[in-house]
């Protein structure tokens, strides 16, 4: 049996608190701007997922799917977008999939205590 649960708009803060701190911490732990092509696109990644959020605060989720779904294309294992894309789907009242992306981003990332 599937529960339909209204996702409020503090899940949508914590996304964007989420996506702050980890930005934080690999800014503190690189030191230094390190130029190898898989770092330059997960930069690229992690703007994208910011542009997202706004996306989100906008109200435009079916934008805002897209996008995430072209993020998860190229990085698989990217549980900010998995999150993310969880709650987009709440937003649009598709539990299933929500419950699936949130699942996901917790077996990705067990350290993901908001998509529990």
């Amino acid at each position: 049996m599937i529960h339909a649960y209204s996702i409020p708009n503090t899940s949508i803060v914590y996304c964007i608190h989420v996506i702050n701190i980890n930005n934080h911490n690999k800014k503190n732990q690189s030191g230094s701007i390190n130029n190898t092509k898989k770092q330059a696109r997960a930069r690229k990644l992690m703007k994208t997922i910011q542009e997202v959020v706004e996306l989100l605060k906008a109200g435009k989720y079916e934008d805002a799917k897209i996008e995430l779904e072209k993020i998860i294309s190229i990085k698989k294992d990217d549980f900010q977008a998995h999150h993310v894309l969880g709650v987009v789907f709440a937003k649009l009242n598709d539990f299933d999939k929500a419950i699936d992306n949130l699942n996901l981003s917790v077996k990705i990332n067990p350290e993901n205590k908001g998509a529990y």
